[in-house]
């Protein structure tokens, strides 16, 4: 009997340690992931990256980043770009053993985006200007070198969306503007290998940023289009008054409304 309560006593104690540990790693992990995002989203998109919450659940094998945000690149104003509130990642649970992670989907809903125009430019062109530099920018001696984790991980996407998102663009002359903006799909992001965290960033934020790029092409064209219409209406209805004026001048008081009606019959 003795024995058999000394057994549940070590049986109990290792449970504690386990229940103690696991609560550990998942803080850990969780702050981990955060960093991660952070550092490597800023490094590759060259302008500040934060996040206010990872959320691991390994039970469900879904990661929730919460409170995601990028920064405008350098030369903007000081208001985000991007605003997601939450990004969910569904992960192969068995695949974060193993040194390539495939993610089965990565879904960011109702993300808040703020296109800049500034002169001939706008933050998107810039931003993408810096993720293609950044691809194009070989690595120091110093950066091979270095012992990092992640140097060896790959990750590969089976999906990915990016739905129910709302758009403005923020003019120097004509203020705010709304942008249309569909939703983009994406499947089998690196392929069968997989792709390193770093380069996941820029497959990913690349083809968002085109689209802004297209929709704000789009929509300062309409703008300019409204505005030359605008001015020309402006213009004829001037050389009209001049013109109504010399008739009235003329033919006397209301003599431009006789002649007008005179060739209507």
């Amino acid at each position: 009997m003795k024995v058999i309560k000394v057994l549940f006593g070590i049986i109990a104690v290792f449970i504690i340690a386990v229940i103690i540990i696991t609560s550990l790693v998942a803080n850990n992990i969780n702050d981990i992931v955060r960093t991660v995002v952070e550092d490597i989203g800023s490094e590759k998109l060259n302008t500040k990256v934060s996040l206010s919450k990872a959320d691991i659940s390994l039970m469900d094998s879904r990661v929730l980043l919460s409170g995601l945000r990028i920064d405008n690149p350098d030369g903007f104003s000081d208001a985000r770009i991007f605003e997601m509130d939450n990004v969910i990642v569904d992960v192969e649970l068995l695949s974060l053993l193993e040194n390539t992670v495939s993610v089965k989907e990565i879904l960011i809903d109702g993300a808040k985006i703020t296109v800049e125009q500034k002169g001939t430019s706008t933050n998107v062109q810039k931003l993408l200007d810096d993720i293609e530099q950044g691809d194009e920018t070989p690595a120091t001696v110093e950066d091979a070198e270095s012992p990092s984790s992640l140097d060896d991980l790959l990750v590969k996407v089976s999906q990915f969306q990016f739905v129910g998102s709302s758009a403005k663009l923020v003019t120097e002359q004509w203020g705010e503007q709304d942008l249309q903006l569909n939703e983009i799909k994406l499947k089998d992001i690196g392929g069968a290998k997989g792709v390193p965290v770093d380069e996941l960033v820029g497959e990913i934020i690349r083809p968002i940023v085109k689209k802004l790029k297209l929709a704000t092409e789009a929509r300062l064209k309409e703008i300019f289009k409204e505005k030359a219409k605008e001015k020309l209406k402006e213009k004829t209805d001037v050389i009209k008054g001049k013109v109504t004026d010399k008739l009235n001048k003329a033919l006397g008081e209301g003599g431009a409304d006789k002649l007008k009606s005179l060739f209507s019959r």
